[in-house]
């Protein structure tokens, strides 16, 4: 399996679930259309999940269909194909929305600079929600300690500069090619 459709699976699983990473595979071993009950049957999936599915991974364009009547019944078939074409701007695409994502996260960490954690269920507190709670977890009622929010921030700031050089590495690949 190339690496680029091994990291497909790994996105496809993280946003959509397991039973999109199985269509997902059926679309990319079979390489030509298939219709929603061809690829239940394949999948073992119900055809309503396999549609939903489908039309999760169609949001993200990685799938695509064409639409055939059938002049005898007049119903519609749905074919459906993997964009192989879009794969590599796709999965830029979804990178770039992760690394948007981390720094989100760690301009919230950076502003909240300090608070409490719980050891016991890692949920953070701001000093005014930790004083008001007396220093004590809401969920566990286990004693809240210090913690500074540096360290995590500055880990989090090297992935963030790690993601963003291997996005700008792939897009000169894409453009070069």
């Amino acid at each position: 399996m190339s690496k680029n459709k091994k990291l497909l699976e790994e996105f496809v699983e993280i946003l959509l679930g397991d039973d999109a990473v199985k269509i997902l595979r059926v679309l990319l071993k079979e390489k030509k259309d298939l219709t929603e009950d061809e690829i239940s049957e394949r999948t073992g999936l119900a055809r309503n999940i396999t549609r939903k599915n489908l039309y999760l991974l169609q949001e993200y364009r990685l799938v695509s269909y064409k639409r055939i009547k059938n002049r005898e019944t007049g119903w519609y078939y749905y074919y459906w194909r993997i964009n192989d074409d879009e794969l590599p701007l796709v999965l830029l695409e979804l990178k770039k929305d992760i690394i948007n994502k981390l720094k989100l996260k760690a301009e919230k960490l950076r502003s909240e600079s300090s608070g409490y954690v719980c050891p016991v269920c890692k949920r953070r507190y701001s000093f005014t929600e930790a004083f008001n709670n007396e220093f004590k977890c809401t969920y566990c009622e286990a004693e809240l300690v210090y913690a500074e929010a540096n360290n995590y921030v500055d880990k989090l700031s090297d992935i963030i500069a790690k993601l963003e050089e291997e996005l700008l590495n792939e897009q000169r690949k894409i453009q070069g090619s």
